[in-house]
């Protein structure tokens, strides 16, 4: 039962891995995302 228990764990932490990853490179996009908003605002008020 504790081999059973183990396995559940590890895959747990493999899903749970998993999402983090998933989340980290969403808000990599949305950082991505407000740098260029960031520059195309300061090109428009070079104007």
């Amino acid at each position: 039962a504790s081999e059973d228990a183990k396995k559940m764990v590890e895959e747990a932490r493999a899903v749970a891995q998993a999402e983090i990853e998933s989340a980290r490179e969403a808000v990599h996009r949305i950082e991505q995302a407000f740098s260029e908003q960031e520059k195309v605002l300061q090109a428009s008020e070079k104007q």
